[in-house]
């Protein structure tokens, strides 16, 4: 099972990633276009007990690997420092480490020892979900719609302008093509 990275996720069918509040699981849950994770600290202590518990993970029965399945998770949804910062924005991830490239780095690197067998990972679920909203061309079209007319309030502002003058000129010419055959006496 494979996803796109965050920045990609959100550039081509605008998934959202935002802070869930949880009572101390991993819960990860993904619905109408957002993507709501707990918040993860990175700093280098929080690095080492994460490979340790990985490690620790990797002796135990796969459908018991909590730990490994949303590290992995977080592999396939980080590939750089762009990918880093979108979730720090969205308050999944608190990064205490020198710059976004080393926690990106981190990712990329710990994703590779998490040994997870696919049909009984935590989000394989999550995983469908995710890659039905990313293939739907509906999604994609109408955030392709987004980017290009409403960027900014003012090309959102001239769309809705013309729109309206749009109305307006074939207001015009109705009446001015109702008049000529309904003149009035």
């Amino acid at each position: 099972m494979v996803i796109a990275n965050a920045t990609e996720l959100q550039k081509m069918v605008g998934i959202e990633f935002k802070k869930f509040k949880n009572k101390g699981h991993l819960d990860v849950v993904f619905s109408k276009g957002i993507m709501r994770m707990p918040r993860l600290k990175i700093d280098s202590r929080q690095i080492t007990l994460l490979r340790n518990l990985i490690a620790f993970e990797n002796c135990i029965l796969p459908s018991m690997r909590t730990i490994s399945c949303y590290m992995k998770l977080m592999d396939a949804l980080i590939d750089s420092h762009k990918d880093v910062e979108l979730l720090q924005q969205g308050g999944v991830i608190y990064n205490t480490l020198n710059n976004h490239e080393e926690a990106a780095t981190f990712f990329n690197d710990i994703g590779n020892f998490c040994f997870i067998d696919y049909k009984t990972n935590h989000f394989s679920g999550l995983y469908n979900d995710v890659q039905k909203y990313y293939d739907s061309s509906l999604h994609r079209k109408w955030e392709s719609l987004q980017q290009t007319y409403f960027s900014s309030p003012w090309a959102g502002i001239s769309v809705f302008a013309a729109g309206i003058l749009l109305i307006l000129s074939a207001l015009q010419t109705f009446y001015t093509i109702y008049g000529y055959y309904k003149p009035k006496k």
